[in-house]
């Protein structure tokens, strides 16, 4: 195994921060190049600034404020937590304000509804099959219909530390166990077995800190590594970046970043969903000029070299009108006998696809799956599943897919 030659000295993110999951202010979309921020903005104070979630569609480029709430709610300071789904626009938040319930928006975090609150305490992974959910406390539960519901999955075993991140596979989850001795065992489940197995043991002197952890790549055997190296008592020190195509057998240092006060920045990282492509988002008040501000690195190269975005967090980026695409769709009758029709209207020609769901999330029918043109679109379901076998009475989910939107509605058949 080839050994990378780094010491570390000091490490200060608190348990809390990894209880959470370091992903849960800043995450990757559905699609090449979307990212979820939560950031703070308006007041510089953290007691009383304003609580945001911030959208880009172009890897950091340009940034859309498309929720927020005050900081400040019984003298507690929070922030929400946000776990995109696989399906474009939807997004999952959990949020202390409702006493940490689960919400689910479906046009890009504008609009929330509460779906859970059975909770607190939990960690989320989102993002590889359309509406499923892994939540993590002492054990792992999933959720396959956008978090109506959760049913447990596996215990997680005594030697897993924590999970990581899930893989590019259904079914995949990355996990690491903290050694003595600076060596950390990574472990790895596939296609839903329940089961961790370890793959490699990183013993190059890369991990006593519980901020070092791992990020899949887009492709199979694809891993990022991230250290901070601190001196002991300043808070001065640097982060770094290292890359494996070999399933952490062997890392390479990719990205050193130069020397500065971890005290002063909140730094969140993530990888992307297409080839090379990793984030690392640094925030910050500047007293200066009187603002948040955001930098988001965006590499296309796996982590080899980065081009930064900066965002001042202040009235000019909450004018802006951009608002990505929702598509509205409507079902006629609802509750509905024998027959219903999902109506729903197009910009352009789109590919679209239109699937009903059981309430436990598995696939009942697919009614569409083409091009259909501009203007207003009605696809009518007879209540039957692909077998031509009429469905049970009892709710149902219909999804619309386009090239850039998706929606999903309750229907109920009785």
């Amino acid at each position: 195994m080839k050994k990378i030659t780094l010491i570390i000295l000091f490490s200060s993110l608190s348990i809390i921060m990894v209880a959470q999951g370091l992903n849960a202010y800043f995450n990757r979309g559905a699609t090449p190049g979307e990212l979820y921020i939560v950031s703070e903005f308006n007041e510089l104070d953290l007691m009383y600034c304003d609580i945001g979630l911030f959208y880009t569609s172009d890897n950091g480029k340009t940034l859309e404020l498309e929720y927020s709430h005050p900081a400040v709610m019984n003298n507690t300071y929070f922030t929400p937590h946000i776990y995109p789904d696989a399906s474009p626009g939807v997004v999952y938040m959990k949020n202390r304000l409702e006493g940490d319930t689960l919400f689910i928006s479906n046009d890009y975090g504008d609009n929330w509804t509460a779906i859970n609150n059975q909770v607190m305490y939990n960690n989320f992974y989102t993002g590889v099959v359309e509406g499923e959910i892994y939540k993590f406390g002492q054990e792992i539960s999933i959720s396959s219909n956008y978090g109506e519901s959760f049913q447990f999955f596996t215990e997680i075993p005594d030697n897993i530390t924590y999970v990581c991140d899930l893989g590019i596979e259904p079914g995949q989850l990355w996990a690491k166990q903290m050694l003595g001795g600076f060596n950390i065992d990574l472990y790895r489940m596939d296609d839903y077995s329940g089961q961790f197995e370890k793959i490699a043991r990183v013993d190059s002197g890369l991990c006593i800190g519980m901020t070092n952890t791992f990020y899949r790549g887009a492709n199979t055997g694809e891993l990022y590594y991230y250290q901070e190296v601190q001196t002991i008592g300043t808070g001065v020190g640097y982060y770094s970046i290292h890359f494996s195509s070999d399933n952490g057998e062997n890392f390479d240092l990719r990205y050193q970043s130069e020397t500065f006060c971890f005290g002063c920045y909140d730094i969140y990282l993530v990888s992307g969903r297409d080839e090379g492509s990793f984030y690392v988002c640094r925030k910050a008040p500047d007293y200066n000029l009187g603002a948040w501000v955001m930098e988001i690195d965006y590499s296309c190269d796996t982590a080899k070299t980065f081009k930064t975005y900066t965002h001042v967090l202040d009235e000019t980026v909450m004018q802006k009108e951009f608002k990505p695409p929702v598509l509205e769709i409507s079902l006629y009758p609802n509750p509905f006998h024998q027959n219903t029709k999902i109506a729903f209207t197009l910009n352009q020609q789109e590919k679209v696809v239109i699937n009903v769901y059981s309430l436990k999330g598995r696939l009942v029918n697919r009614l569409y799956e083409g091009k259909l043109p501009a203007g207003l679109q009605e696809i009518e379901w007879n209540g039957k599943d692909a077998t031509g076998n009429e469905v049970k009475n009892g709710l149902y989910f219909v999804k619309v897919k386009t090239g850039k939107a998706s929606k999903s509605l309750k229907l109920i058949k009785n």
